[in-house]
């Protein structure tokens, strides 16, 4: 009996093991399929500036004119959007070393870290749930998500630094509790921020939640360990603040007051107007710094617009997504409501994979202008509402008690017309 345990065991590793394979071959041919037809070209600054950055420091060893790699470099004669995240040029030198500078493998790397994303978030939801089964629908939500597609054939350096932060997350959910798990976590999740700047907001919000997750982090015995720990990193961050505000590229430091102050001064000019004049009390209630707390909120709220998740995205046609499409199907909709309602049955599971969406979100609250806002700086919830989505595609497999192979049936072929129909328009 030993022994045919074991084997059993065995069958349902090497089962698990192949439907990995066949999820990430999926998702590879989802996103290196026509690699140098769609997207066309590289239709933004940040994707063209890192690459050809890249490929200099490859041939060269020096950055190429006009581009400042964060703290990395000093060079006060770039104009414009000229300030890039520290990690993003070097990670891609020995790439660039071997190979082409062409559409088409100038943009493999990004592949395989989408591939990255795939992989991890299914890793990460088989840690929350503990649940291999969950941990597979969760990677293979991502592998057809449509914003995973895109942004895994674009460019853009968020994908290698949201990689990086689920990594960190993986490694902050495993089971055991082993001081590893809490470095390497805060050490993936320090490597994430450094991609792009427009994460960085994350990364001490991230190790804070990584941190609480694991109870016994906070246990006495464990205590001093996770007291240093934190301090170092919050010693690291107050460093890097330091350095970066006396740099040339503090001058992104600025996007968080990015606002038009003439519009918000005629914007408040307008509602005094139109309210009566209470001595004080109106200027109390209705300033700048209301006025500026409102609009970052609703920058924030508006990522959950249902309307941009599952319908327009954007609402216009523009370089970082294809705005006639959500970032995500239309019967993703039930899936949701039904995986937050398996996560009320696991009350402190749920309020951590909740907040973990809810602080990844936290980007679209700081820059309050451009059109980047929710397409590429809150692209950290992509991947794991797709996992909550899994989550409840399982919820109501297992919560069937007829018809169940039907049900399957039903919703390989949902989702394969969903798929069918994102890939007729993308292309």
């Amino acid at each position: 009996m030993h022994i045919k345990n074991i084997k059993l065991k065995l069958t349902d590793i090497s089962r698990h093991n192949y439907l990995w394979i066949l999820i990430i071959l999926l998702a590879l041919f989802l996103r290196i399929y026509g690699l140098d037809l769609n997207p066309v070209g590289l239709s933004h600054d940040d994707e063209l500036h890192e690459i050809l950055n890249a490929k200099s420091l490859a041939l060269t060893g020096l950055h190429k004119p006009g581009t400042v790699a964060g703290i990395f470099t000093q060079n006060n004669q770039c104009l414009g959007n000229c300030v890039y995240g520290e990690l993003g040029s070097y990670i891609l030198i020995p790439w660039m070393l071997i190979f082409p500078l062409d559409l088409f493998w100038s943009k493999i790397p990004f592949v395989l870290a989408s591939l990255g994303i795939v992989f991890f978030t299914g890793k990460l939801f088989e840690n929350l749930s503990n649940n291999s089964k969950i941990g597979l629908l969760a990677g293979l939500a991502v592998a057809i998500n449509p914003w995973a597609i895109h942004f895994g054939r674009t460019a853009y350096l968020t994908t290698f630094s949201y990689l990086f932060y689920i990594l960190g997350a993986y490694f902050f959910t495993r089971r055991k509790f082993l001081k590893s798990n809490l470095v390497l976590g805060s050490f993936s999740s320090i490597i994430g921020s450094m991609f792009y700047f427009g994460t960085k907001p994350i990364l001490p919000l991230i190790i804070i939640w990584g941190i609480i997750y694991n109870p016994l982090s906070l246990k006495l015995r464990h205590i001093k360990f996770t007291l240093v720990l934190l301090s170092t990193i919050g010693l690291l961050i107050g460093l890097y603040l330091v350095i970066l505000s006396n740099s040339y590229a503090g001058r992104r430091l600025n996007e968080i007051t990015a606002t038009d102050p003439v519009a918000i001064k005629r914007e408040v000019d307008d509602q005094r107007q139109k309210t009566l004049e209470i001595p004080l009390l109106r200027d109390l209630a209705i300033n700048k710094y209301i006025f500026g707390a409102n609009l970052r909120i609703e920058k924030y709220l508006g990522f959950f617009s249902p309307t941009f998740l599952f319908l327009k995205s954007t609402g216009d046609t523009d370089i970082y997504y294809n705005s006639n499409h959500g970032y995500f199907y239309l019967i993703d909709i039930p899936f949701l409501i039904f995986g937050i309602m398996a996560l009320t049955g696991r009350l402190r599971t749920g309020i951590f994979v909740l907040s973990l969406i809810l602080l990844s979100v936290a980007p679209a609250a700081i820059k309050t202008t451009g059109d980047t806002v929710y397409a590429l700086r809150t692209a950290l919830a992509y991947p794991l509402i797709s996992g909550v989505i899994a989550w409840g595609i399982y919820y109501c497999y297992k919560n069937l008690l007829v018809f169940k192979r039907l049900f399957i049936i039903l919703i390989i072929g949902v989702y394969i017309f969903s798929l069918g129909y994102f890939l007729i328009m993308y292309w």
